[in-house]
């Protein structure tokens, strides 16, 4: 199995860095990145149907979650990413990845900071940034035991149906589903935007971008941001000669 490193073909001075992320597209796009500041940032519905069976990913944005409490479990299935762009990229820049991604060419991002920042002005409707590298598991589930309790306290619902107050109980019900969902997903956190099975996507060694919008986002979408450009340099397969 090749992990060499493809021959670098930069348009700039390539900065010393060990954070870079990279950006595996046909040439074309590359130079249309930096020609005119185009880029396509896809979704998680997108990532589930993808056209190359190896990549696609049916579960894209979805994990099964599991949380243990002394007297009481809470199980079910979180989704997420109806309202967020993304961009996949890699920490590794090598021939193995390249060939899988059926590309020639590369944006190394080496400020990725300053790039998802700089995108995030051209994203229409833009509320949070999310940036980390995917964590691969057997399988995709989030498991933790806890040691608060996850269901709230029922006393308020029995106060309420105690009351005769109208529209009380249905007050106090809502109470305490919003109680029990805030809870949930401060355990969640953002692990369901970063989770991938480890078979076969953990060779790509993932780092992802995620931008969230205001509103549903319905397919990927080609924004135009010379500003991100500055974060960036080109790269090329060396040509046979």
């Amino acid at each position: 199995m090749s992990t060499s490193t493809p021959a670098i073909h930069p348009s700039k001075t390539r900065p010393v860095s060990g954070r870079s992320k990279y950006r595996y597209m046909e040439s074309r796009y590359v130079d249309d990145f930096f020609s005119n500041g185009t880029l396509r940032l896809t979704t998680y519905d997108e990532c589930r149907k993808h056209e190359d069976q190896s990549r696609r990913d049916s579960r894209e944005g979805k994990a099964n979650f599991y949380f243990p409490h002394a007297n009481h479990a809470i199980a079910g299935i979180q989704g997420v990413g109806r309202q967020s762009y993304m961009l996949c990229t890699s920490s590794t820049l090598s021939d193995e990845i390249l060939s899988r991604f059926q590309a020639d060419a590369w944006i190394e991002i080496f400020d990725p900071q300053g790039f998802a920042e700089a995108m995030s002005h051209a994203i229409l409707g833009f509320t949070q940034l999310q940036m980390a590298p995917c964590r691969y598991a057997i399988k995709r589930s989030i498991e933790q035991r806890t040691i608060q309790p996850i269901l709230p306290d029922p006393t308020q619902l029995v106060l309420a149906a105690q009351s005769g107050i109208a529209g009380s109980v249905e007050a106090a019900f809502e109470a305490m589903n919003r109680q029990m969902g805030e809870r949930l997903d401060a355990l969640l956190g953002d692990q369901t935007y970063f989770i991938k099975e480890e078979y076969p996507f953990s060779v790509e060694d993932e780092f992802r971008f995620v931008w969230t919008v205001d509103h549903e986002v319905i397919a990927p979408t080609v924004f135009k941001c010379m500003e991100a450009a500055n974060y960036c340099i080109p790269g090329h397969r060396e040509r046979s000669k």
